[in-house]
């Protein structure tokens, strides 16, 4: 005799409710496609930061995950339009790109030869995310990098450009990346070399001859959700020039967003968009495996 097993109604119903369903959740989900916060809603970082997606795009680097580069001009360089100013909490950068008051003052930057500059999110503002050093009669200072990442020292022969250099009376200077110097001086024993250290604000003014004023910084909070962020601002009488210094820049080096690209595309091999000094050895970035946890051992 052959027996028939029969489901209670309410499975039956059950059961085709989700075969009508599955059809229509996987039509929804989301695409992957990089350059807008609202289609990476689900992702750590770039919700975050909305204010950053008209002036670049997002994509995926590992081991990072979620980073950001602007749309700007061949060889731009991150820390090089604006200028240093001496606050109550050290020397503080001025940014005069108009992203500038978050990504050089959160987070940290990094640089690989087929992608260029791009930055890595962070939530601790600093007033200058830099790594300074002073060599002689210069200063010289670069982005941040990430832990594991080691810039070669700024004597050191490359293709490409990490740090800026200025000569130690002009670094007050506006617009400091215009004076930068080329042909840096190999680096020579007799040298004072001091690492990881902010200019002495004495020896800045007995170069510049004259004193050099404190600035109160003054913090505007900007919410992005549920996280709140620092933007710096100058005294009234100091921001005319630097919105006209903006301006500027924002003529000179921002250019349009590209159009958003297929996630897996965005992990090809691109042409670098730095071109590379023939004239220069090259000197890798150090790179270092992050040390893995106690947990990730067992």
């Amino acid at each position: 005799m052959k027996i028939v097993k029969k489901f209670p109604p309410n499975k039956i119903s059950l059961l085709g409710l989700l075969i009508i369903l599955i059809p229509f959740l996987w039509a929804c989900a989301p695409s992957g496609v990089p350059g807008n916060s609202q289609l990476y809603a689900d992702e750590k970082y770039v919700s975050d930061f909305p204010e950053l997606d008209g002036y670049g795009q997002w994509f995926t680097v590992p081991p990072y995950g979620e980073v950001w580069q602007p749309s700007v001009i061949d060889n731009w360089q991150p820390f090089s339009y604006g200028k240093w100013v001496w606050t109550d909490q050290g020397w503080a950068w001025v940014s005069y790109e108009p992203y500038g008051w978050l990504v050089f003052h959160y987070g940290n930057w990094d640089y690989q030869p087929s992608l260029g500059w791009f930055w890595i999110p962070g939530y601790q503002w600093s007033p200058a995310r830099v790594r300074w050093i002073e060599y002689g009669d210069y200063i010289c200072w670069a982005p941040f990098p990430p832990t594991g990442v080691v810039w070669p020292e700024p004597w050191v022969s490359t293709r490409i450009n990490i740090w800026i250099v200025v000569d130690r009376d002009k670094f007050l200077y506006d617009d400091i990346g215009r004076n930068r110097i080329s042909g840096f001086p190999r680096r020579e024993p007799q040298r004072t070399i001091i690492r990881d250290r902010e200019p002495d604000v004495l020896i800045i003014e007995r170069a510049v001859k004259h004193p050099i004023p404190v600035i109160r910084v003054q913090q505007e909070p900007v919410r992005y959700k549920e996280r709140e962020f620092q933007r710096m601002r100058l005294p009234e009488e100091q921001r005319p020039s630097i919105e006209k210094k903006r301006d500027e820049t924002r003529q000179e080096i921002l250019r349009p967003p590209p159009r958003p690209v297929p996630r897996e595309r965005n992990q090809e091999k691109v042409e670098p968009k730095t071109k590379p000094d023939k004239n220069k050895t090259e000197r890798p970035i150090q790179r270092q495996e992050p040390k893995k946890k106690e947990s990730d051992k067992k």
